[in-house]
């Protein structure tokens, strides 16, 4: 009765022992919709945003078991593939996919910012009626654009809530 608290306080030691923070720096910025963004990686900051960055320290896990499998196989951390039979790997391929379909709509964002700052550099009134026709078309074919935009985001957005919920969730316990 005793043995299963001394191991389980045992095993926690272990754990903290090896735990080495390591500080690094992310950027934080807003965008024109007042949409949060934040990156360790300052070429992923849009110019237009730079001056306006806030930097933060964090703190970083230093890898703690010696040399990974994907370092003994000749590969750097970041090329290794995940293991899609663990929980971890499932984990790290969804976090991959998740971060693809982001950068996926941090890329339609910006192509829909861009067509709206050209639009709005254009004034009605001093077209002629064919013009007129065409750059309403224009708004119309940008505004079915933001709603498929909205559209994949909110379905991103549900993904994300999933994956998140899914790593509050205790792992399951092995039978005792």
């Amino acid at each position: 009765m005793l043995k299963k608290p001394l191991y389980v306080l045992a095993v926690v030691f272990v754990c903290l022992i090896f735990v080495c923070p390591v500080p690094a720096e992310y950027y934080q910025y807003a965008d024109e919709d007042g949409n949060l963004h934040f990156t360790d990686n300052m070429a992923e900051v849009p110019e237009k945003y730079r001056t306006e960055i806030e930097k933060h320290r964090s703190v970083k896990k230093e890898k703690t078991s010696g040399i990974s499998a994907a370092e003994k196989r000749g590969q750097s951390a970041e090329q290794a593939v995940p293991d899609a039979k663990t929980l971890d790997g499932k984990l790290k391929i969804e976090a991959g996919q998740l971060e693809k379909e982001r950068q996926s709509l941090e890329k339609d964002f910006q192509k829909i910012q861009e067509k709206k700052k050209n639009l709005l550099e254009q004034t009605e009134d001093k077209m002629g009626a064919e013009e007129r026709r065409a750059y309403q078309k224009r708004v119309r074919e940008l505004n079915s654009r933001i709603d498929k935009y909205h559209e994949k985001r909110e379905r991103f957005q549900e993904k994300k809530n999933s994956f998140t919920q899914t790593l509050r969730q205790p792992p399951a316990r092995a039978a005792e």
